[in-house]
């Protein structure tokens, strides 16, 4: 992966219209909130891995793990 000078992003950023930069805008957003959205799945399942483990591991399921 490049590496990104952020100096660079500016001057390329400088030469773009208000349209261009409100959808740039719009894409960082995006890829942000895609970024917090796959954490907190992650977290998530983190978080319910006791849950389940309370319910699935028990004696009387064990024949459903053979399936």
């Amino acid at each position: 992966m490049a590496t990104i000078n952020l100096e660079s992003m500016y001057s390329k950023l400088s030469h773009l219209s208000e349209n261009k930069l409100v959808e740039v805008n719009d894409f960082i957003d995006f890829l942000i909130s895609k970024k917090e959205e796959a954490h907190l799945r992650e977290l998530y399942s983190k978080a319910s891995l006791s849950a389940f483990a309370q319910t699935w591991g028990n004696e009387e399921d064990e024949v459903y793990n053979e399936l």
